[in-house]
């Protein structure tokens, strides 16, 4: 399901969504709480996941989560809208034209 990544100590809601993400939108789990990421990351914290995939396919998911998630820390991705810190904006997400990151 994580595509070799730990994903014991993620939230079920976190869970649920790889499974969502995996099975219905084709994107694979680049990274829970492990990898690099910066200091202060979500994923340190076991409240993160990053998704790759296709880039085709990254922005239905990031819509998707941005529409069933609109109170999560983070949504970050190529759509032109993202969350940061609980807050939505528009206009391109920070550092990640290439996955979509999730911090719930």
């Amino acid at each position: 399901m994580a595509n070799g990544h730990p994903y014991h100590k993620l939230s079920d809601k976190l869970k649920f969504g790889i499974a969502v993400g995996v099975v219905h939108f084709k994107v694979v789990v680049t990274a829970t709480y492990d990898g690099v990421h910066t200091p202060t990351s979500w994923h340190y914290k076991f409240r993160a996941v990053d998704f790759g995939g296709p880039l085709s396919r990254l922005p239905a998911w990031q819509r998707y989560l941005l529409s069933h998630h609109s109170h999560a820390l983070e949504i970050f991705g190529p759509v032109l809208r993202y969350i940061k810190n609980g807050t939505e904006f528009r206009g391109p997400s920070p550092d990640t034209p290439d996955h979509v990151h999730w911090a719930q």
